[in-house]
């Protein structure tokens, strides 16, 4: 048995009950589940501890992980260092027993004061695995100020659940609506997201969210062999985009909002009208960007 096989065998999705009494917390509770805003500062090393290993082993599950260096540095999650205090967490929970139904990861402000366009900034994260002339295809991501740019990781839903189940289906969408809901508000002072999802998951979901893509150009991927996410980065169907907050269709959300106030059955009904109705426009926008 494999390092990650053993892993994943013996990995149960936490429980934190404990996070449902915090309502100051709490985005949404209904029909069951739970969403929730918090810091990691505002979080103990416990609970830090068991949303990065949430993350890493649903990652080594899908093959998204350096499995030789995961071995070779007996990794079970990211280093809790790899947090900082002021990135935002969101968590959906299970209402009544407090398992994790799914989780990411709101990045915080990248602590430079210049421009995107600034030729010797920082890079973010996703520029390293595409590259900053990636994203030069987008020209109005040049003139925003890099403090105003977010990235959201992390992004994972409890595969121990069957794909059916009604709390499963919920969970991703009632997980980026708060994630949405949050980053339009002035507190967050972001302006733009940066980032890359698969064709068919993250992609597609965000559109159904109302998301007007930029999509980046597709070319060589940079991270080194020896990264932890490389394997990630060669999914056929990946793909780097940016998008303004602005440019979102504001009524998507609502119907979101409304739609997951209804009951299973027709929640779920609405769900699969509205992922059809996505499917044609997904195809359309991003026919010509999937290489072979």
């Amino acid at each position: 048995m494999s390092y990650f096989e053993s892993l994943v065998q013996r990995y149960q999705p936490p429980k934190l009950p404990h996070l449902l009494e915090r309502q100051q917390y709490i985005q949404h509770e209904r029909q069951g589940v739970t969403s929730l805003l918090i810091s990691s500062d505002e979080l103990s090393q416990q609970d830090n501890e068991d949303l990065l290993r949430f993350a890493f082993v649903h990652y080594a599950a899908v093959g998204f992980l350096n499995e030789s260096l995961a071995e070779q540095l007996a990794l079970e999650c990211e280093p809790v260092d790899s947090l900082t205090a002021e990135d935002i967490h969101c968590i959906v929970l299970n209402s009544m027993t407090g398992e994790l139904l799914a989780y990411c990861t709101i990045k915080k402000p990248v602590n430079y004061r210049g421009l995107m366009g600034d030729p010797g900034r920082p890079l973010l994260a996703t520029e390293n695995a595409w590259g900053r002339a990636a994203f030069r295809n987008i020209p109005w991501l040049e003139f925003l100020p890099v403090r105003q740019v977010r990235e959201v990781g992390r992004v994972v839903r409890n595969g121990w659940l069957r794909k059916d189940d009604p709390l499963a289906v919920r969970s991703v969408s009632e997980m980026l609506l708060a994630a949405f809901e949050y980053l339009q508000t002035p507190g967050s002072d972001a302006v733009a997201i940066i980032g890359d999802g698969e064709k068919n998951i993250q992609i597609r979901n965000l559109l159904a969210l109302g998301v007007n893509y930029c999509f980046a150009e597709v070319g060589e991927r940079l991270l080194p062999p020896d990264h932890l996410y490389y394997p990630r980065y060669f999914a056929d169907d990946l793909l780097p985009f940016a998008f303004r907050l602005s440019d979102m269709d504001c009524s998507a959300l609502a119907w979101f909002n409304q739609a997951l106030e209804m009951d299973n059955d027709t929640w779920l009904m609405l769900r699969t009208e509205r992922m059809a109705q996505v499917t044609e426009k997904l195809s359309h926008l991003t026919k010509e960007l999937i290489t072979a």
